[in-house]
């Protein structure tokens, strides 16, 4: 489902009473974190082993795909991950380790090819990871070809968006509710029509969880922003909704207001909410103390 047009019009409302009063959006009561959630290593592999690992990660836009044998590398939380575009139109996931001792089959970041052969013993998979190859097959007696195939994890692909889960073990990974919910939310944005303007990776010796709240809260742009984007907004006015295991945050602009006067029907959509013309989308995940953080800025071009 799509957002409809009166929960529009709710956040809308909400983000111009704020954003009119100057009034913070304050939560009843005040929270204390322990400083060892950051800092406990135990805690740490139960997140990245039972929540990171088995669920559904952003990994890719779909333009990195556009026909058919086009493929992408990429390493998920300790995982080496192939993604290939499928005749069909559809996207695969696979592990990028192969069937006979273990190599990487893939070792560009990206590419087009009607197979893959890998590059130790040259055994040959499909597109769809079917193996189709195999050197001296006389030396494999028991090998059942047809039946061997590269691992393939749970993957989907939503709003112009390749979710994967690094967990081979996970075979139910299809979106939620709310997942299928937010996707339909970004089709608005024109997410499945956008191109990937620019990909940057960066590594911080940090907890994940430190970089994550850092996107939560709008108190510090007045200060960490005030070079750049600070003055397009009011100091520390923020909203935010729970969906599901998602988080909508909306940082209204200073020109909110303009649509007071404005008949609803004329308001320029999700848009008119933020004022920007682009949408982020940003994964982020640990090893150890460290964090890593990719981020890929996907440019709406107007038409």
């Amino acid at each position: 489902m799509i957002m409809d047009r009166a929960k529009e019009i709710e956040l809308l409302a909400q983000c111009l009473e704020l954003t009119r009063d100057k009034r913070p959006f304050v939560a009843d009561g005040e929270g204390l974190i322990p400083v060892a959630d950051y800092l406990d290593p135990t805690m740490y592999e139960q997140e990245h082993d039972q929540l990171l690992r088995r669920s559904m990660n952003i990994v890719a836009h779909s333009s990195q795909l556009p026909d058919s044998g086009d493929f992408i590398t990429c390493d998920l939380l300790g995982t080496p991950i192939l993604i290939v575009r499928q005749r069909d139109g559809s996207a695969r996931a696979f592990l990028n380790v192969c069937r006979h001792r273990g190599a990487t089959v893939e070792s560009r970041d990206s590419g087009s090819c009607k197979r893959f052969t890998c590059p130790y013993h040259a055994w040959t998979y499909e597109t769809d990871g079917s193996l189709v190859a195999v050197r001296h097959a006389e030396g494999f007696p028991t090998l059942d070809v047809d039946n061997t195939r590269l691992a393939e994890l749970s993957a989907f692909e939503a709003a112009g968006l390749l979710w994967v889960c690094p967990d081979p073990l996970v075979t139910n990974g299809r979106p939620d509710e709310a997942t299928r919910a937010l996707s339909a939310e970004l089709e608005r944005f024109n997410s499945p029509d956008s191109v990937v303007f620019a990909k940057d990776s960066k590594i911080w010796n940090a907890n994940w969880k430190l970089i994550a709240d850092g996107g939560l809260e709008s108190y510090h742009f007045r200060i960490l922003h005030r070079d750049t984007i600070a003055s397009f907004f009011t100091d520390n006015i923020s909203t935010f909704e729970l969906l599901g295991d998602h988080i909508r945050t909306i940082l209204p602009r200073r020109s909110i207001v303009e649509l007071a006067e404005q008949p609803h029907g004329q308001t320029a959509g999700p848009f008119a909410i933020d004022g920007i013309n682009h949408v982020e989308g940003k994964f982020r995940f640990s090893r150890s103390r460290r964090s890593d953080s990719i981020a890929l800025v996907f440019r709406r071009f107007r038409r």
